[in-house]
């Protein structure tokens, strides 16, 4: 076996992390498609930064809440 830990529970911060970045590049992603124009540096920026803090802001809660 590779010695990879996987989180059991729903409460484990890198899996509940895990799950609101899946969520929210499937949420803009579902934008993008539907969006008639092409991305901007500008969209890049904002795209990154709706899946990136979200994400730390669920694993720090979670941590804070454990």
């Amino acid at each position: 076996m590779s010695g990879v830990v996987i989180p059991r529970s729903w409460t484990d911060p890198d899996r509940l992390a895990t799950a609101v970045g899946v969520l929210a590049v499937g949420i803009l992603y579902g934008y993008s498609a539907s969006a008639e124009s092409g991305l901007t540096t500008g969209d890049v920026t904002v795209v990154l930064v709706s899946v990136f803090v979200p994400m730390w802001v669920v694993r720090y809660l979670a941590r804070r809440l454990r």
